[in-house]
């Protein structure tokens, strides 16, 4: 005889963006409670899951609700799935705020539970290969994971019906060597939008029994999603929902999924089982890999809509993210400076209590469709949140510096031998001319230093922008002081080169060229320690021109779309201002141009290093109420001749620790390419750490941002000419806004865009982390109280 076995899990989410809180008790009334009652009653085995957030505010509303459902999951009537403290997507925040979510959800089911869940439920279904050992390290032994979105195990569609295997530390399809793999139970789309179309009348009952029965095996046994998906939705509509003291339309929905139980359970062929007791009943054995690397982040409405509405749609998304990376950062040097001191369990305390704020605002419902109330929410509660991260720094600090003294401080588990730290001092020059270089004397060694801005003050004050490479060990912290320099040597021993006619820098570590007649945009980068040819060049015109060439013929550039239609871009005709020769620059020769635009105007700034392959581009913008569809910047299109097309591949950290690396070759990319319905995007990276890598067997090139001055995300595009064989395109292009439905930011104002180029050789990824680590907030300088004067 054939057998079905359906499992469910009811999604509960006071946090749904549509919904306001003085509603929550109409939720607990009309959904949350009357579900419980019918399981109590006709021993259902459903799956119930609320982030512990949510578990919190009901207990506040109705600790007897609480209290029923610990009985309830206790006795075995049915089971308690979790998802951490807040349903926020994890594969587009860093693995340490991961951990902080999933733990902090973990207490909070212990604590008004009793016990702590062993299946979760994917929040919105977004995965990626970094997230299993985050979870299983977290005490979860089976995973619920979207099926339809799953391309690749869509090669044996018999999979679907039973649970099967997710790799632990996956290296974009390899393993990283530690043993270990987590079993998965499907989730599908189409399994809960037919059963909601039933219980809400859209489809009669025999059409659901014939879809339903369609899946039934024509002989042994297989498991199928009844439903997994939201609890509120039935007889409570978020979108359309009537506050109190207004009537409001019955639909008696709780009654008609419970009549349809019943109908269920007495059938021989029909059996009812919660997630973890299927497992047992189909222990799982094949190896599968949800993610691809078309998409690496996928999510239950991967055909319908972009990952990227939690990172650059939404309302105000880049914004939000921006100052949840901010906040990510202080306290990530909040505990690091917890680390290194004494320090009182009152402090501890209270870094634990921003930690969980934190969460909290990487909530997904602070994105997409949320509302004007919980948008000021937001707002609120992250300024608080800010101020106290910035008054605990301050009381952590164990050092009490002189008036000329800066602290500096690797908190890093790298050396920092290579990144510039930046710091101010004022000159009080009193008729005395200013000294020509500077040097940062630290731990008795003097470090050389490069002015980066200097502003004339009243009275003979000029303030002073510096920029030093401290070169310091991992946990290294040391006190330094500004003094006058040495004598910059000149004529032959000049390190740097500008050939302006060529619009060519040339250092001994990097060429670089640029186009003026095109708002300042690259020609070409080459790192000649890396290879004889330029690893970046933008793309050749062509008649007729390819498709993908459209987009990517300029490298380093801006481009805008509208709500009203316009384009906007820094393709046009820039001076550029070049530094004269003889000017010391001690670590890099900067680069500057300016472009007018229709609304707003884009200052470009290029950073080309001295002693190391690495170029920074800095991008800043000032916009006069601009609307964007999509705006992508900062385009880098590698050079094919340059590269082995048969080893290419694309490496990020998508909220896990493990380096998700996705070999590019036969494969077709395509992060940026619009969906149906004038959706921008199909997807992006979610580069959690701020880097990314594109490279080959020898050689690569890193990208590394700064999502705490201004978020962004990387989208990759990838496709091999058929008519010739060693040619592609392979290109990263950053995103700050995409568009679906659910979008709308405003940019007034100034905003800059920060992005570090480096190229390396086959330790390119490792060079690149450092990188990023040290950049985004592991190179700490604080200065003295009144540092006006040099020596």
């Amino acid at each position: 005889m054939s057998k079905l076995y359906l499992y469910s899990v009811f999604h509960g989410n006071l946090n749904f963006s549509y919904i306001p809180h003085d509603l929550y008790p109409q939720i607990l009334e009309r959904c949350y409670w009357p579900l419980l009652q019918v399981i109590e009653e006709r021993q259902f085995p459903l799956g119930l899951e609320f982030s512990g957030h949510t578990l919190e505010v009901l207990n506040a509303l109705d600790h007897s609700f609480v209290d029923r459902l610990r009985q309830l999951w206790q006795d075995g009537v049915c089971e308690f799935i979790g998802s951490g403290y807040t349903q926020a997507i994890m594969p587009l925040i860093p693995a340490k705020a991961n951990r902080k979510n999933l733990d902090l959800g973990n207490a909070v089911y212990q604590k008004l539970l009793g016990q702590r869940p062993k299946t979760a439920l994917l929040n919105e279904q977004v995965y990626s290969a970094g997230l299993p050992r985050l979870y299983q390290e977290a005490g979860y032994e089976t995973l619920i994971v979207n099926w339809d979105s799953a391309v690749p195990a869509h090669a044996e569609k018999e999979l679907m019906y039973r649970p099967c295997m997710v790799p632990l530390g996956q290296y974009g399809g390899e393993s990283d060597g530690k043993a270990g793999n987590m079993p998965v139970v499907w989730h599908s789309l189409l399994a809960y939008r037919n059963f909601q179309r039933y219980v809400e009348g859209e489809i009669s009952q025999d059409a659901f029994l014939n879809r339903l029965s369609s899946h039934m095996p024509a002989e042994g046994e297989r498991a199928y999603p009844l439903y997994c998906s939201d609890w509120e939705v039935f007889d409570f509509k978020p979108w359309r929902v009537y506050p109190e003291g207004f009537k409001q339309p019955r639909s008696d929905e709780m009654v008609k999924i419970a009549d349809l139980l019943d109908l269920l359970t007495c059938r021989e062929d029909i059996e009812l089982v919660t997630p973890a007791n299927l497992v047992k009943l189909f222990p799982p054995s094949d190896l599968v890999h949800p993610e691809s690397v078309e998409h690496p982040l996928p999510y239950k409405k991967q055909e319908i809509h972009s990952v990227g509405r939690w990172a650059v749609g939404g309302r105000s998304g880049v914004q939000n993210n921006t100052q949840c990376y901010r906040l990510y950062q202080q306290l990530s040097q909040a505990d690091w400076r917890l680390e290194q001191s004494q320090a009182e369990e009152g402090s501890k305390a209270a870094v634990a209590a921003l930690w969980q704020e934190l969460c909290f605002l990487w909530n997904s419902d602070f994105r997409t469709f949320t509302t004007e109330e919980k948008h000021q929410e937001f707002q609120r509660r992250m300024g608080s949140a800010s101020v106290r991260a910035d008054q605990l720094l301050e009381s952590l600090a164990s050092t009490n510096l002189e008036h000329d003294r800066f602290w500096l401080a690797n908190s890093t588990l790298v050396p920092a031998l290579a990144e510039p730290a930046s710091f101010t001092i004022y000159t009080n020059g009193k008729g005395t001319p200013a000294p020509a270089s500077y040097e940062l004397e630290l731990e008795g060694q003097a470090v050389a230093c490069q002015v980066t801005h200097e502003t004339a003050l009243s009275q003979g004050l000029n303030k002073l922008t510096l920029e030093t490479i401290p070169m310091l060990a991992p946990n290294q912290s040391a006190i330094g002081v500004v003094k006058a320099g040495s004598p910059v040597p000149s004529g032959p021993r000049q390190a740097w080169h500008v050939d302006r006619e060529n619009h060519e820098i040339v250092t001994p570590s990097v060429t670089l060229a640029l186009l003026p007649n095109w708002g300042g945009t690259i020609d070409s980068l080459a790192f000649p320690e890396i290879s004889s040819q330029a690893l970046i060049r933008r793309g050749q015109e062509s008649s007729p021109q390819p498709v993908w060439a459209t987009d990517n013929l300029f490298a380093g550039d801006l481009v805008l779309r509208d709500w009203q239609g316009r384009t906007v871009t820094d393709h046009q005709s820039t001076g550029m201002e070049y530094p004269e020769p003889g000017q010391s620059h001690e670590i890099f020769v900067p680069v500057r141009c300016c472009v007018q635009t229709a609304l707003g105007t884009i200052w470009k700034t290029y950073r080309v290093y001295l002693h190391q392959p690495r170029v920074d581009l800095m991008i800043r913008f000032q916009w006069r109420d601009a609307v964007p569809r999509s705006f992508r910047l900062g385009t880098m299109p590698l050079n094919p001749g340059a590269w082995d097309k048969a080893s290419l591949y694309y490496a990020t950290t998508n909220g896990g620790e493990e380096v998700e690396r996705f070999p590019l070759a036969g494969r077709c990319v395509g992060h940026g390419t619009p969906l149906p319905g004038d959706v921008t995007s199909r997807g992006c990276l979610g580069a959690t750490e701020a880097w990314t890598v594109l490279g080959d067997a020898e050689k690569g090139i890193g990208f590394v941002t700064r999502p705490g001055e201004l978020y962004s995300v990387p989208m990759v595009h990838y496709e091999e000419t058929p008519d010739e064989p060693d040619s592609f395109l392979l290109s990263l292009t950053h995103s700050l806004g995409e568009w679906d439905e659910t979008s709308h930011t405003l940019w007034r104002g100034h905003s800059t865009w920060f992005l570090s180029v480096l190229g390396g050789m086959d330790d390119i990824i490792a060079t690149t982390q450092a990188c990023a680590s040290l950049s985004n907030g592991g190179l700490v300088v604080r200065s003295g109280p009144d540092l006006n004067s040099y020596s």
